[in-house]
């Protein structure tokens, strides 16, 4: 089995140094924390974006050839399609965002037998 130091000088090939790695990840981060918007993006976006920005960090750090790397932004990207897809399956036949404002207890229900998760 490998020591700690080995996996991190064999690591250090292919996602950069740590420091300048890191500071590179925080630095894409900040520019999301001050745009317009990032407040509205739900929990489970922002910590894609996040991994996805790490990701990049180690690209531009590190090694812009590594596979591991793309692949992984692949995957977060579609994790965050997969459950995209799902929201639109919802409520089939329905845009939630034509859905009145005032919905009735009887209509909340039935919304509710075809998502046991809606919420108005």
């Amino acid at each position: 089995m490998k020591t700690i130091d080995e996996t991190l000088t064999e690591r250090e090939k292919t996602h950069g140094s740590f420091i300048p790695q890191a500071n590179c990840t925080q630095n894409l981060k900040q520019v999301l924390y001050y745009t317009e918007g990032w407040d509205c993006v739900p929990h489970y976006m922002k910590e894609a974006i996040h991994v996805i920005l790490h990701k990049i960090a180690r690209i531009v750090s590190g090694s812009p050839h590594e596979p591991d790397h793309w692949h992984d932004i692949q995957g977060y990207a579609r994790l965050i399609e997969r459950e995209l897809l799902k929201e639109d399956q919802v409520l089939p036949g329905i845009d939630p965002q034509t859905l009145p404002p005032d919905l009735t207890d009887q209509e909340i229900e039935q919304l509710r037998e075809i998502d046991p998760n809606f919420v108005p």
